[in-house]
């Protein structure tokens, strides 16, 4: 086990309070962010995150395109509730952009469709008819689904 002297001591807390000043600044802006994310959850019901607030635009992402397009159409009645309640004094204008999230929409493997049985008599006739091997194996493995 490592035993800290007193000095070494000094100089974490030291280094530590040297960085705070952009550290704290960090911390209070994610605070910010996620309050802001919060209330227009609360308003619009859409799942959003901050990105960032750079001169007069606040910038969102949202998990699907549908609710990019509605969350634009209703950007200016939005800004206006968000500046009303001083989340957002400064901001004028909205950019959206659209992240699907990963965790949630993963793949699902999509199960072939289920041919109808005069398709499945066709492919059948059709392989029956054909001299390519290769051809009337797949149809054959077509026809079997």
């Amino acid at each position: 086990m490592i035993q800290l002297t007193e000095d070494l001591m000094k100089l974490l807390e030291d280094i530590l309070d040297n960085m705070a000043g952009a550290t704290a600044a960090i911390v209070r802006q994610a605070q910010e962010f996620k309050r802001l994310e919060t209330a227009i959850e609360q308003v619009l019901d859409i799942r959003v995150k901050v990105s960032s607030i750079r001169n007069d635009t606040l910038y969102l992402q949202v998990p699907s395109a549908a609710q990019a397009t509605q969350l634009q159409y209703r950007q200016y009645p939005f800004l206006s509730k968000l500046q009303h309640e001083g989340l957002v004094p400064n901001v004028r204008a909205l950019k959206v952009q659209v992240r699907p999230d990963t965790a949630v929409a993963s793949r699902v493997a999509r199960q072939p469709a289920k041919i109808s049985s005069d398709n499945q008599s066709l492919l059948q006739a059709h392989a029956a008819t054909t001299d390519f091997p290769a051809l009337k194996s797949a149809l054959l493995k077509l026809s079997q689904r």
